[in-house]
C-alpha cells in the first residue's frame, strides 16, 4: 500500500508530503519513521493512496508508531491547506507542537514482576526485591526500589539472571469520562432563560451582553452541563492576558487537574506536556487563545468564543485562519 507522508524536514519543496510504501495498513495521523536522503526521519501519515502517483522509486516506511491526529483532524488539515492557500506542513503548525514529534508519543509505564520459575537468589538486597514482588505483584521501578531498598544495579542483575521480568504498558487513554463540576454559579431568571434557549437549539448561538451582565456565569453553567454529559469543552478568549484572568474562575469550576491552558506564550516544553495531557484524555476543559481550537480533545461537546467579534481571532501568520 502507498501513503503520503509529511516528514519533519523543513524543506519547502516537500511541504505537501512524499510517497512511501508499507505492506500493512496504516491509519492517517500515525507517527512513522521514513528514509529521507541518507537518514531516517520522523513523519506523519496524511492519506492512503490508491497508487504511488509517481514514476520514481518509492521507499518503504521503516517504523510505525502511535496515532497522533484523528481522522477528522487530518481531514480538517487538508481543508485548511486548500482554504487558506498554504502547504500541509504550514497548516500542521497549529495541530502539533514543533518536532521532534516522538516527544509527543505516550510514555510506557514500566513495571517489574517475579519470574515464578526462577531460582531464589542470594543476597540481602536481591531477596528483598523477590519478597516485595511475591504474590504475583507488579511494581514500578520507583515503588519497587522504595519497598526493597534495592539499587538500579541490583534490578539489572536480577533481570539478567531471569529472576524478575520487565513489562511495558502504554498509559491508558481516558475518553468520555463524566465530570461533576463544583462551585457552579446560580443563574438569575434572565440568565437561566438564555441558557435554556441555547441548550434547546442545535444551532450555534450568539449571546449579547454588556460588560458585567453575567456572561461568564452562563459559560460556567454551559461547561458544567457539557462535562456532566461526558463531553469536553473549549473556551476561547481574544487575548492571552484574559486567559490569566479567567484561570482562577475555571480552576474552581473543574479543578486544576482537569484544566489545560493553551496559548502562544507557552514554552516548547510546556506546549508538549500540555498536548500530551489533552491527548491522553486527562483534560476536560481547554482555556486559551485562538490556537486552543486545535488541541487534541477526543470528545469535544462545546466551543465558546468569548468576544467573538474581536479581530484577534484571525491568525496573521501561515496558516491565516479565522
Amino acid at each position: 500500500m502507498f501513503y503520503r507522508v509529511l516528514t519533519a524536514s523543513q524543506s519547502s519543496a516537500i511541504g505537501d508530503g512524499l510517497t512511501y510504501e508499507a505492506e500493512e495498513h496504516i491509519a492517517p495521523g500515525a507517527h512513522v519513521r521514513v528514509p529521507l536522503r541518507k537518514r531516517i526521519v520522523e513523519g506523519l501519515v496524511l492519506e492512503v493512496l490508491k497508487s504511488k502517483n509517481t514514476e520514481a522509486a518509492v521507499k518503504k516506511i521503516s517504523g510505525i508508531g502511535t496515532t497522533l491526529l484523528a481522522t477528522h483532524q487530518i481531514e480538517t488539515l487538508h481543508w485548511m491547506s486548500e482554504r487558506y492557500f498554504c502547504s500541509l506542513r504550514q497548516a500542521l503548525r497549529v495541530w502539533l507542537p514543533a518536532p521532534p514529534w516522538r516527544n509527543l508519543l505516550p510514555e510506557p509505564i514500566v513495571t517489574y514482576g517475579l519470574n515464578s520459575e526462577a531460582t531464589e537468589p542470594r543476597g540481602k538486597r536481591q531477596l528483598a526485591v523477590v519478597e516485595a514482588l511475591r504474590g504475583s505483584k507488579e511494581l514500578t521501578e520507583e515503588k519497587l526500589r522504595a519497598e526493597s531498598g534495592a539499587s538500579v544495579a541490583t534490578l539489572r542483575t536480577l533481570l539478567k539472571a531471569g529472576v524478575i521480568e520487565c513489562f511495558e504498558v502504554l498509559s491508558a487513554v481516558s475518553d468520555g469520562t463524566k465530570h461533576q463540576c463544583t462551585n457552579v454559579p446560580k443563574l438569575t431568571p434572565e440568565q437561566q432563560k438564555a441558557c435554556d434557549t441555547m441548550q434547546a437549539d442545535s444551532r450555534p448561538s450568539l449571546l449579547f451582553g454588556v460588560t458585567g451582565s453575567g456572561k461568564t456565569a452562563l459559560y460556567q453553567c454551559l461547561i458544567a452541563d457539557c462535562l456532566a454529559r461526558g463531553k469536553q469543552a473549549i473556551l476561547l478568549l481574544p487575548e492571552i492576558f484574559l486567559t490569566e484572568n479567567f484561570t482562577a474562575t475555571f480552576v474552581d469550576l473543574v479543578g486544576e487537574e482537569r484544566l489545560a491552558i493553551w496559548h502562544s506564550r507557552l514554552t516548547i516544553g510546556q506546549r508538549r506536556e500540555t498536548w500530551r495531557r489533552i491527548h491522553r484524555g486527562e483534560v476536560s476543559l481547554v482555556l486559551g487563545s485562538r490556537s486552543a481550537l486545535f488541541t487534541p480533545l477526543r470528545n469535544l461537546g462545546l466551543v465558546i468564543l468569548d468576544e467573538e467579534h474581536e479581530w484577534t481571532y484571525k491568525n496573521e501568520q501561515m496558516p491565516r485562519y479565522h
